[in-house]
């Protein structure tokens, strides 16, 4: 996963869950926007 990776080499640390693919699903469905999805990465990371 590209997010995963660019937060990686930006210093902070993502671990995929369950979430993770529910989010990027819906991303790539159109069920949610761009600006969601970012977001919930904030959320996501430590």
């Amino acid at each position: 996963m590209a997010a995963a990776l660019f937060l990686e080499v930006n210093g902070l640390i993502f671990s995929a869950s369950e979430e993770s693919t529910v989010y990027t699903r819906s991303l790539a469905a159109g069920e949610i926007d761009a600006g969601e999805y970012a977001d919930w990465l904030k959320r996501a990371c430590a």
